[in-house]
């Protein structure tokens, strides 16, 4: 890894072929939805708690899904893209404490252009293992 990959925030992480898999296929069918269950995005409260990020300490962030496959993070902090770690929420309608073992893959800022001092973090999170 070369220190302006450092800079960035980028890490290297290996993965098993299984999850590598289960990753490919989820990024394969995500267009596989059904029109009728397209915009229906539930949020919950949880928690990111990264692998490896100074100290490792979770990040309060909002967990949204449409499909139980591909997750958006709202963080109030950056996540590096390729970062392993663990989001942790409770799933409202049935009382389950979900955890899931995942990788970002894209992180944006999605701040508001009146108030740049509440810039959120939008991030895509792809589950490799579930509970």
């Amino acid at each position: 890894m070369s220190s302006d990959d450092d800079k960035r925030g980028r890490h290297t992480i290996s993965l098993t072929e299984e999850q590598q898999r289960k990753i490919d296929e989820i990024l394969q069918g995500k267009d596989s939805l059904s029109i009728d269950h397209r915009g229906e995005f539930i949020w919950y409260w949880g928690e990111f708690q990264p692998e490896r990020l100074g100290g490792g300490s979770a990040i309060r962030v909002q967990v949204g899904t449409s499909d139980d496959r591909i997750f958006t993070l709202i963080s109030p902090k950056m996540l590096p893209v390729g970062i392993l770690g663990t989001v942790r929420y409770r799933d409202e309608t049935s009382g389950e404490k979900r955890t899931i073992l995942g990788t970002i893959r894209h992180c944006r800022t999605g701040q508001r252009q009146e108030d740049a001092s509440r810039a959120r973090h939008l991030c895509q999170f792809i589950p490799t293992i579930g509970d």
